[in-house]
Parts: structure tokens; C-alpha cells; sequence
């Protein structure tokens, strides 16, 4: 039973996510943005100019799946399909679920040199700096508590892991693997 209700409340939540809606009230926590991209931190003197710290991105092996984007913890980052206009759809409650990989003010992205592709920005509607890969938007999956999981990998058919080779929203490739 315990698990019936959690399910259920998961597809409500699950649900929220596939809407386009272009507005939101809420903003991601700052609890939920660092679940979704840690962060290295330098220290410097109290003397000394502030440093720029950077957001490591790599890669992951996921059984099923292959190799993946992920966060410094090895989560996996997913792309919403949704997405393909290059308008950020995952808004309202979204987040909660599907936390942003944002990038903290004045970072950098960081990424593995087996990743070909281009990393960016794109600015959310409530003004945090999210990560793009290949003008893909980045997510964590709050569904995943583990390195090496996907357990969002096609849900409602929109949300899939980032591979390396994803392509860039347009391209003649699907956006999936």
C-alpha cells in the first residue's frame, strides 16, 4: 500500500512536468539545485580576489542506458524533450521533481574531455543560469538517489538521459541517444 500512494503521488507530480506552461511561482530550492550540480569550492584569503570555482560535468555508465552526462556525485542529467523550441517548460512544480542543474553566480561549467559536445546557458524564468548541453537544458531526477541510476530514463516519453552524442534540438538525429 505504502507504495501504491507513492506512486500515485509520483504521477501527479509526474504529470505537472509534462505541461509546456511558461510561467511559474516558485523557485527551485537551493537544496534541490545542489542535488542536481555540486560544486567546487575554492577559499581564498580574505585578502586575495574571490576565484572562480567550477561545476564539474562527466560521464557515468547507467546498465540499459550506456554512458551518461552526470554531476560530480555521478547522478545522471536529463534533457526534457519538451524542450526543443528552446523555451524552459519545466516550471511550477516541475522542478521540484526534475531539480535544474543550475550554475552558482560567478562558476563556470567544467567539463570531461569525453564529452564532445558544447555546454552553455540558458537563463529560467525565475532568473537562475541552468547548464545546457548541446542547447539541451539539464535536469537531475529526484526519483534517483544513487550513481548509476536513471530510474527517469522515458518517463511520459519526454525526459531521457543525456548521452555525449546527444544532438542539438533540431538535428536529423533523436534527441535520445
Amino acid at each position: 500500500m505504502r507504495y501504491l500512494g507513492l506512486a500515485a503521488g509520483l504521477a501527479v507530480t509526474l504529470a505537472a512536468c509534462g505541461s509546456a506552461a511558461t510561467s511559474s511561482n516558485s523557485t527551485p530550492t537551493p537544496a534541490a539545485s545542489a542535488t542536481a550540480v555540486a560544486t567546487a569550492t575554492a577559499t581564498a584569503p580574505a585578502t586575495a580576489a574571490p576565484t572562480v570555482a567550477s561545476v564539474a560535468i562527466a560521464t557515468g555508465t547507467v546498465a540499459g542506458i550506456g554512458t551518461v552526462v552526470v554531476d560530480v556525485n555521478g547522478h545522471t542529467l536529463y534533457h526534457f524533450t519538451a524542450e526543443a523550441s528552446g523555451t524552459i517548460a519545466c516550471t511550477g512544480g516541475c522542478p521540484s521533481t526534475w531539480p535544474p542543474a543550475v550554475l552558482p553566480a560567478g562558476e563556470t561549467v567544467s567539463p570531461s574531455a569525453s564529452l564532445p559536445g558544447k555546454f552553455g546557458t540558458v537563463t529560467r524564468p525565475d532568473g537562475s543560469t541552468q547548464i545546457t548541453y548541446n542547447s539541451w537544458p539539464l535536469y537531475a531526477f529526484a526519483g534517483d538517489t544513487a550513481a548509476g541510476q536513471a530510474k527517469g530514463q522515458g518517463l511520459l516519453g519526454k525526459w531521457f538521459a543525456a548521452t555525449p552524442g546527444l544532438a542539438p534540438p533540431g538535428a536529423t538525429a533523436h534527441p535520445t541517444m
